[in-house]
């Protein structure tokens, strides 16, 4: 069973200024959750829906929809407590000579940047890729410990 983030601890907002379309931006505020930034090229590439949630040992799972992308296209990254998740949708067809009627497959770069609390282990990080889903699992971070400084005398 997945814990729910309380409703005060979320802020919608849409941005429309400057966008062809609005766009949603739901972001968990609070230091226990994480927070999706998109800080770096928000406006820019194509746009890869993604599913945050926490489960109830406190570890983050992300999830990004990445149908039809090779996982050798796709970089997992994780500094400054930002894990940042970018690739590139390559388009790998020939469409000489085809008219299409519907096309809603985006092709481009793309990039998903996400704030972590404080203390994540960096070395326990997973992501895994299967069935057009990559799958980031954080574990909860480390809770602050106390650590007394003894004062010498000079």
């Amino acid at each position: 069973m997945n814990r729910a983030l309380p409703a005060a601890a979320c802020l919608a907002v849409l941005l429309t200024a400057g966008c062809a379309r609005p766009v949603a931006l739901i972001v968990a505020v609070g230091p226990e959750q994480p927070v999706d930034v998109d800080r770096d090229g928000f406006f820019d590439g194509i746009r890869v829906p993604i599913e945050l949630d926490v489960t109830e040992d406190g570890t983050y799972v992300i999830q990004v929809a990445l149908p039809g992308m090779d996982p050798k296209d796709v970089v997992v990254s994780l500094m400054d407590n930002v894990l940042t998740v970018k690739g590139e949708r390559k388009a790998d067809h020939d469409t000489t000579g085809k008219d299409y009627f519907v096309r809603e497959v985006a092709y481009g770069a793309f990039q998903r940047s996400f704030a972590l609390p404080e203390g994540i282990d960096a070395a326990q990080v997973e992501a895994k890729y299967a069935n057009g889903m990559l799958e980031v699992r954080v574990p909860a971070p480390r809770a602050a410990t106390l650590r007394t400084i003894e004062v010498k005398a000079a």
